[in-house]
């Protein structure tokens, strides 16, 4: 796009975009605007026609070309690099520096807000020893966490939707998957499953590792924590010996390992946290880690008969939910305020129903709801032609086969779901979920009967 300004107005962009105050131009100048595509370590950053928005929510062009040369945005390239540049008014002196993890942790940080940029966070991996609520200062509510991160110590300020993940976890052993951004605000949380876990048999200095499932590899820079008898992780710069209880962690996903977590000889028991944990605003992210234990956190599935507003005993907005999960009663608040997204009571109509819902959720071990995700259906409502009990039922000219263990849920007049122990029916409205793939047919059931 081709544009001609005064040449003041340019200056003033060219001001915004390379930091240093210019003096106004005079002349008349021919320049076209965001005519390029950027793109960091290949991932695109910014797509031919994008403005760029400043501090002050004003928008220039993120590309200028004039004169046969591509003139982009200082600033705004130094945070896709993750890079820090200040302008010194008083020596006229625009100043980069390089950030390192270092920068990126020690001290806190006031600032809270998520990143837009296009390019990936970098992601680190961190232990909480402490997290408290507390406030910036500009008194928005934050999270305060205190621990290590990388190796380093960290004492930073998060997001406060935070808050609830991290302490509910803070006396189990857990590895923390955090994005950094490039101003070093922890813009994401996920909790990550050790890889392999045991009894040592044997260590070998810090090089590798002996459990009663094989021997593992251990990375050269292995970053290594204990687990101390104040349950709190310290920094640990010796050796590895037998009869330690190692967590492994390869976040690398290069066959070594290169954050390990420990105890030794300590006095209690102490098990991994809710490795289902993560938060982002909103939940949802699943670790990349593989592991060989199951998460101590409660999942299955569930239907909502109400969803509220309520409090929780610390006085956050959570949400208040009843229904039914896996054909058991619930009845749970939610770790924030908008856990369930999307949902609707179910209606009965003259044809069948609407609006009805299944969600994949994850319980903490108090009970709390941290995660909830709507699932598809796998069969949409349709007429049952015929019903074979609980075992069988055909719809549009086509067979379906139950599981043993289905879990059936009719929608009543009261618009609601109810727990339905009989059998299915000719005619019966169906919709049909499988969720475990293990299990030979369709395990939830949501049906209505005229």
């Amino acid at each position: 796009m081709r544009k001609q300004f005064k040449g003041f107005i340019v200056g003033f962009i060219l001001a915004c975009l390379l930091v240093v105050p210019t003096t106004a131009l005079a002349d008349n100048i021919q320049a076209y605007f965001n005519t390029v595509n950027l793109t960091v370590d290949g991932n695109s950053a910014v797509k031919q026609g994008e403005n760029y928005q400043l501090e002050d929510g004003s928008t220039v062009p993120f590309s200028i070309n004039y004169k046969g040369t591509t003139y982009i945005p200082i600033r705004k390239v130094s945070e896709l690099l993750g890079i820090t540049i200040n302008y010194d008014n008083s020596t006229k002196t625009v100043q980069i520096k390089t950030n390192s993890k270092d920068a990126n942790t020690q001290g806190k940080t006031n600032d809270t807000s998520t990143t837009n940029s296009a390019v990936t966070a970098s992601k680190s991996y961190a232990v909480f020893n402490e997290c408290s609520k507390s406030s910036d200062s500009n008194g928005q509510k934050v999270a305060h966490a205190i621990g290590f991160m990388e190796g380093k110590k960290l004492d930073i300020n998060m997001d406060y939707s935070y808050y609830n993940s991290i302490s509910s976890n803070l006396k189990s052993i857990l590895l923390w998957e955090t994005s950094v951004d490039s101003k070093g605000n922890i813009t994401k949380i996920k909790a990550v499953s050790a890889s392999k876990s045991g009894s040592a048999v044997s260590a070998d200095n810090r090089k590798s590792v002996t459990l009663s499932s094989g021997e593992y590899a251990l990375e050269n820079k292995v970053v290594i924590y204990q687990w101390t008898d104040d349950n709190e992780y310290k920094i640990f710069s010796g050796n590895l010996k037998a009869g330690d209880e190692v967590y492994l962690y390869d976040t690398n996903s290069n066959k070594k390992y290169d954050v390990v977590i420990f105890t030794r000889g300590y006095n209690g028991k102490v098990s991994e946290g809710d490795t289902s944990a993560s938060k982002e605003g909103s939940s949802d992210s699943k670790d990349s880690t593989s592991t060989d234990k199951q998460s101590k956190a409660s999942a299955g599935y569930a239907v909502i008969n109400e969803c509220n507003k309520n409090a929780n005993d610390d006085g956050d907005k959570v949400q208040q939910i009843v229904g039914f999960k896996d054909g058991s009663k619930i009845d749970a608040l939610t770790s924030e305020s908008s856990t369930i997204k999307n949902w609707s009571e179910p209606k009965l109509t003259d044809t069948g129903f609407n609006d009805v819902g299944l969600y994949k959720i994850s319980l903490n071990k108090k009970g709390i709801v941290i995660s909830a995700e709507k699932v598809s259906a796998n069969v949409e409502q349709g007429k049952a032609e015929e019903a074979n009990q609980r075992k069988s039922v055909v719809i549009g000219g086509k067979t379906y086969n139950l599981s043993d263990k289905a879990v059936v849920y009719q929608v009543t007049k009261d618009d609601e779901y109810k727990l339905f122990s009989g059998n299915l029916k000719e005619n019966d409205m169906i919709q049909l979920y499988e969720t475990d793939s293990a299990e030979a047919g369709y395990d939830i059931v949501i049906f209505s009967r005229p």
